[in-house]
């Protein structure tokens, strides 16, 4: 199963691009990174101010 569809299947949703990317470029090869910056706009999709 790819990340694609396991978060689907997890959340209900598709994931965002930058989830996707977050996992190919680092998650997927074990790395964790210091810190995340979502592209703009991300806190007015998922709900924020």
């Amino acid at each position: 199963m790819n990340f694609d569809s396991a978060f689907k299947m997890l959340t209900g949703f598709a994931p965002l691009r930058w989830q996707a990317r977050l996992y190919e470029e680092c998650f997927s090869k074990g790395e964790i990174p210091l810190a995340v910056s979502p592209q703009a706009g991300t806190t007015r999709m998922i709900g924020g101010r």
